[in-house]
């Protein structure tokens, strides 16, 4: 399932960079007017945020795996050497516990990172879909809907919050 993402991804970003490229050929303009002018909209820009944030997410996965990688060997290391049976000085001991709680602690945060890019990708992809909406007239009521009470949604949501948290703190306090 991850190579098909990969995949997916790569062909998106393929099609948006044939897509200026196209723009270029038939276009006699400098290519900074043609990117500006004629390419740069609301809905590319949210494409290749999706596709930025999907390359951060890889970055991140391959990170994390390193770090989990580097945790499993620290892991291994301790393993062996409390397994030999050996008398050590417990400053050897602390050393290799302290070394590997320093990995544990490095590979959680990655993992942190890991998760929080995972859930801002979703909302991006939420604007992809919101892309295809406004592509099909129909279907562009809702888009247009959204662009023109964005206002009243956003104080619609900051009320709701508002209240929302504050009867989850009362919650956490009474209960």
């Amino acid at each position: 399932s991850g190579a098909v993402w990969l995949f997916s991804i790569i062909y998106v970003a393929h099609s948006e960079a044939k897509e200026i490229i196209d723009l270029m050929r038939t276009r006699r303009k400098p290519w900074y007017l043609i990117v500006t002018d004629d390419y740069i909209g609301f809905w590319n820009c949210v494409d290749w945020i999706s596709i930025s944030i999907a390359a951060v997410i890889m970055c991140l996965f391959v990170m994390l795996n390193l770090e989990i990688n580097s945790v499993n060997h620290a892991l291994a290391g301790y393993a062996t050497v409390t397994a030999s049976r050996t008398q050590r000085p417990h400053d050897q001991d602390v050393a290799l516990i302290s070394d590997f709680y320093s990995k544990v602690e490095s590979m959680t945060s990655m993992e942190w990172y890991f998760r929080l890019w995972l859930c801002v990708y979703p909302v991006v992809l939420m604007m992809r879909l919101f892309k295809s909406f406004a592509a099909q007239p129909r279907l562009a009521v809702v888009t247009n809907t959204f662009k023109t009470a964005w206002d009243d949604l956003l104080h619609f949501f900051l009320v709701f919050f508002s209240v929302y948290l504050c009867m989850t703190v009362n919650a956490i306090l009474f209960f």
